[in-house]
């Protein structure tokens, strides 16, 4: 779950039906609830990104599919830079933290969201 915070002291979650399309730029604060219930705190960045993942299973004997999606890990994080910080947080507990090349995300440019510092 993303926890929001804008400058103007409202605060946006995932778990009151705020999709990430919704959040707008400005972003002054920008926390993760990992799915054991602990919360990082990501650090001041230009702008920040969020993602779901999850896995989809299609029934091969059914004619009319009817997908379920099971999620998988939250990937979130910010641009400074060039560069990324990419965390992804995996339903068994594992955090996997990387400095990644802001070109090498998979991202389309309306995921980012911009801080409010810049």
């Amino acid at each position: 779950m993303f926890i929001v915070h804008l400058p103007d002291g409202q605060t946006l979650t995932e778990t009151s039906g705020i999709t990430w399309d919704k959040i707008p730029d400005g972003i002054d604060i920008l926390e993760i609830v990992t799915f054991g219930g602990e919360t990082i705190t990501l650090p001041q960045c230009e702008s920040y990104f969020f993602s779901n993942e999850a896995q989809s299973f299609l029934p091969l004997t059914d004619y009319i599919p009817k997908p379920n999606s099971l999620i998988t890990a939250k990937i979130i994080g910010g641009i400074i830079g060039d560069k990324a910080l990419y965390i992804r947080i995996d339903t068994q507990g594992h955090i996997q933290i990387e400095w990644k090349n802001k070109k090498d995300l998979p991202f389309a440019n309306f995921v980012y969201k911009k801080s409010c510092q810049h």
